[in-house]
């Protein structure tokens, strides 16, 4: 399987299909709430690049807090985060 690149991702409801999150600058943080991968797409580092890159946005706001927002039975967005 090839990898698809970070823009294709962006792109394509093929590839990743739900990513949601928000930034409350009046309370100081941002939130990363949602992100779906497709399943052909899985395991060649999509998520973790898009995670980066949102970390990465939200520091350019000038926030300096990101939560999390999970199910309990999600390890795999756990892991991501840490």
């Amino acid at each position: 399987m090839s990898q698809p690149s970070l823009a294709l991702a962006l792109s394509s409801r093929q590839v990743c299909r739900q990513r949601s999150g928000a930034v409350y600058r009046d309370e100081g943080y941002a939130e990363i709430k949602r992100l779906f991968i497709a399943k052909a797409h899985r395991g060649c580092g999509l998520a973790r690049q898009l995670t980066v890159a949102d970390e990465r946005d939200i520091v350019a706001e000038g926030i300096q807090c990101a939560r999390l927002k999970m199910g309990i039975y999600q390890p795999e967005a756990d892991s991501l985060c840490r």
